[in-house]
């Protein structure tokens, strides 16, 4: 059994080393910005990243882990008023940096984020999610 020379581990190639990780930007992400939730079960109220609001995702609330079905118009009314505040935070701000930022800079991001919690509980009020409990319709439905 013959060994090859350029077989060796010495000759092995180092790996690459990472790319630095790009700064933070002033505007958060789509997916981090948290919308509210209102638990049909114990009438309570809690945040989730928008990430996680999918057609299909079971969320659980933190009061009385109640469950809460995401459906497609549930989906739909979170998801575009997320993106018209982020596309306008991300046509404001641009990618401003954390470090370059002005302190009133951030602070402008700071008092949207509320904003867009109260957009996203005026567009869920009028969706009644799945399971929810509703009044009988009577007779003739």
């Amino acid at each position: 059994m013959s060994t090859d020379a350029s077989e060796s581990p010495a000759t092995a190639e180092a790996p690459a080393p990472e790319p630095p990780a790009p700064p933070a930007t002033l505007v958060p992400a789509i997916g981090d910005i948290e919308v509210p939730i209102h638990c049909f079960h114990c009438d309570g109220h809690y945040l989730v990243p928008a990430r996680h609001v999918r057609t299909g995702n079971v969320l659980f609330c933190p009061h009385c882990k109640g469950s809460y079905v995401v459906n497609t118009s549930v989906y739909d009314a979170v998801h575009r008023v997320v993106r018209e505040f982020h596309a306008a935070l991300v046509h404001e701000f641009g990618t401003v940096t954390v470090d370059a930022a002005p302190a009133e800079a951030a602070e402008r991001v700071a008092a949207v984020l509320p904003a867009v919690r109260d957009a996203v509980g005026a567009a869920l009020a009028g969706i009644r999610p799945p399971g929810a409990p509703r009044k009988p319709a009577g007779i003739f439905g």
